[in-house]
Order: C-alpha cells, then structure tokens, then sequence
C-alpha cells in the first residue's frame, strides 16, 4: 500500500479498516493481527499501523486488554453502507447580465483609498492577532455614531452600536433579546423575506401587513399591545414607498401608547438621489422605541460584510449583561479599516459618486425599457437605491418571464407576487447595481426579446 498525492497512507489505512469493521467483515470480537504481522503483510512500517490502531482505539471500534493483542469491540452495533453512487455534477447556470443580484459598479467603489485605509489597519499587527471586541470594534462605533448624527439624524453613543457581518445576524442577535416580551412581529409589505425567516425561526408568530402605510394605523396594530413592528420608512423603489412624517409620528406614538417596539431597517437609505434622506425614525424619537438597523451592503462591496445596530437602553443592558453568550463575526481588520475610511471623509464622497452614478444609471435604464416596451410597460422611476420596478403588460405568470429571460442569458429575481398586482401586469424587481451603463441597451433588447418569447408561447 503507498501514499496518494491527496491522502496520506495512514489515512488510507485507517479509513480500510473502519469500513472492515463497520460492514461486518471484520466481525465483533475478532482478534486483528499483531503490529508487526500486519505491518508485514501491507509492506508498510510498524509506526504507521501503531498510529491505525490507535486512532480506532480511541474512537471505539478496537479495545486491547492487558497489553493482549486488539480485537474490534464486541458491543459494536454494526452499520450497513448503502451501494455509493457517483454524485450527478451540478450544472451551473451562467449569465451574461445579472440583474437579480444586488452587487456595486466596478466605478462606484474607491478602492485606491480603501487600500490604503487597509494597509494603515495592517500596520498594527499585535491588534489583529487578538479576537476583536463583541460590541464591534469601538473606532467604528465611534465612527458611525458620528456619521449617524450628521447623515440620518439617528441618536446614538458609541456604546449603544452593536456590530455586525450582516442585517440577518443582528436580527437573530436582537430576536434573541426580545423573546422574553414579544410574541409577535408585524411585517409592513417588504421585500426582505430574510427578515420574515429569521423572526419566524426564532419563535415569533409573524403576520404581514399590506395594503401600504394606511394600513400600518388599522386594527390590529392599533388595538395591538407588545407587539414589534419591522418597516423600511425609507426604503424607496417609488417616491411614494417613503413613509411620510406623519406616519412616522403616528407610528412613535403608537409604540408608546401599546408599549411596542418599532425595528427600523434603514435599507438603501443613503442612496437618495435627489437631496438629502428622510431622517431616520430612530432619531425623531427618543430612542426608546426603536431599534435602528443600518446595512452598509448598498454602499460598500458586498464582499465587506458589515452592518449595524442602535438598541434602546434597556435592550442595551441585556446585550451586554448576556454578552459572553455571542461571537463578533465581523472581520476586525475590515471594521477598522472602515472606521479610517469614515474618518478620512472617503465614506460620504463614496456616497456621493454612488448617487449620482445610480441615478444616471437608473435614468439610462429607465429609457432603455420604455423605447423598447413602449406601451406594454409601465415604470415608476426610482428616487433612490439599485432596484428598478418595472410592471410588464402580459397574461404570462412571473415565473414564465423569468425563465424566458434565463434562456436568453438574463438573471432576473424572483419576487413574490404583490398585493392587489392586475392580472394583466407582472411586476419585476431589476437591480442595476452591478450593469455597467454602456451594457444598458443590450440589456433592454435582451429582456424585450424573452417577453416577446412568452407571447409566442401563449
């Protein structure tokens, strides 16, 4: 027997005579060869069977007793291996254009500074072979309340900032802490259905709530006590999808009234293309009722996992009086590196190239899709972010759409259905984020193509 390039010998060894003993070959009690008989049977040295044996030793399946020879457990429950059968490749789909996923412009990103945020990170060695602080490291936190006071009118110390990799963990974090009060989450209409999975996962009964922000100030969440309600008040893929003043104040008042708890989840909100954002939630109260959640995922890289979160006092001391209980799970190295880049001031002139590159983008695609649908689209410009709803005329399902669209080389997201959509119209979610302009046109014929496929096949 001799060693492959991909596993060593003994490892070969070891995993032969398992399988002997877990299939029964090797039946219980049976006494094994001595070392040096077996190591003259296989041609190998003594020292590579003596170390076999002693792994299956210690893992249960041969014991020796009084420095007699091994034998394989009599106790052994014996497993029977199924057939094996080769594995089918997966087939991976590729596309030429990909506007499901929600990636950055290869423009939009200033990576000369980054690198150089980076490498002033890097200088401090003995800091980076530490595990880093589970709060978050606190020259981002410190960073980002700064940065929140100004940008989206939030309140916050650096204490109260919790760091995390992404939305999704901070929410598993922050489910963690209400289970002892709330039972119940109520979902504004979102299309964030990880957030919906996460809260349900966790316990929580999860009841959506539609028909836009009217419905928000309608039983049950009026007469509704202890209950947590999840919004995106600025998310805006349409001018009108921005949560009014008013509805906000409404909503402030009805967390204090119910004793409620409001998570604001601050998507996109950076990205306002035409003046400054709506000021946040969180920052119109007194920081009591909400908890205010910012994902950097829109303005850096998404491969920079990094996000945060605002938690009222008394949600802040129960983080920390549990806080042995949880892992920081971003990266130390990126959260300072981040932190140099706020300081910098590269952070709002990333923004900044952001805003007006995504506004033009979304102007050029906006175009694009009514010089070639003409009639049989409706679009509502967006007034923020990377995603472009577009409402398509046909009879054909969502689905039928999007496949035409895959076989034409067009990723496209797949969106539930909305409320109260026409049965004439499909409406789909186009991120733009990662489409360069010059590829817009291709783009728009390309999905003009794969709709006039559905119609051949209606």
């Amino acid at each position: 027997m001799t060693a492959t390039k991909e596993v060593p010998l003994y490892l070969r060894l070891y995993r032969a005579m398992r399988e002997k003993i877990e299939t029964g070959v090797w039946p219980a009690g049976m006494r094994l060869r001595s070392v040096r008989a077996q190591a003259a049977e296989l041609g190998v040295s003594k020292f590579t069977v003596e170390r076999v044996y002693s792994r299956l030793a210690s893992e249960g399946y041969i014991v020796a007793k009084n420095r007699a020879r091994f034998t394989v457990m009599p106790q052994l429950t014996i497993r029977q291996h199924p057939a094996r059968t080769q594995p089918r490749a997966k087939t991976e789909v590729t596309y030429r254009y990909d506007l499901a996923q929600s990636g950055m412009d290869r423009d939009g990103f200033l990576f000369a500074a980054w690198r150089r945020s980076l490498a002033r990170v890097f200088r401090d060695e003995k800091r980076l072979l530490r595990y880093g602080d589970i709060q978050g490291e606190r020259e981002l936190r410190e960073a980002l309340a700064q940065y929140g006071a100004q940008a989206r009118d939030t309140r916050a110390y650096a204490d109260d900032i919790i760091i995390g990799s992404n939305t999704q963990q901070l929410l598993r974090i922050l489910a963690s802490l209400l289970q002892t009060d709330y039972g119940e989450v109520l979902f504004a209409e979102t299309e964030f259905p990880l957030g919906v999975d996460t809260m349900s996962d966790a316990g929580f009964t999860v009841r959506m709530l539609y028909g836009g922000h009217a419905e928000l100030l309608q039983p049950p969440l009026q007469n509704a006590r202890k209950r947590i309600l999840y919004v995106l008040p600025s998310l805006a893929y349409r001018a009108a999808d921005v949560m009014p003043a008013q509805i906000r104040a409404e909503l402030l008042s009805w967390s204090e009234r119910t004793d409620g708890l409001i998570i604001e989840d601050d998507f996109d909100s950076e990205l306002s293309y035409y003046g400054a954002p709506v000021a946040s939630l969180q920052g119109m109260g007194d920081g009591t009722r909400v908890v205010y959640i910012g994902a950097l995922s829109k303005v850096l890289p998404p491969s920079l996992r990094l996000a945060y979160m605002i938690l009222p006092p008394d949600l802040l001391q129960r983080f920390l009086a549990r806080r042995e209980l949880y892992r920081q799970t971003a990266s130390v190295a990126e959260q300072l590196a981040l932190a140099d880049f706020i300081e910098r001031g590269h952070f709002t002139r990333q923004i900044r190239r952001l805003r007006k590159l995504y506004a033009e983008k979304g102007e050029l695609l906006t175009n694009a899709l009514q010089r070639m649908f003409g009639d049989a689209i409706r679009i509502d410009a967006p007034t923020a972010g990377i995603y472009l709803p577009v409402y398509v005329k046909t009879a054909a399902s969502r689905a039928v759409l999007v496949r035409a669209a895959a076989r034409r080389g067009l990723h496209l997201r797949r969106v539930k259905p909305q409320h109260n959509e026409p049965d004439n119209e499909r409406m789909l979610l186009l991120s733009f984020g990662e489409i360069e302009s010059d590829d817009i046109p291709e783009v728009s014929k390309i999905l003009y193509a794969a709709y006039q496929d559905t119609l051949k096949e209606a």
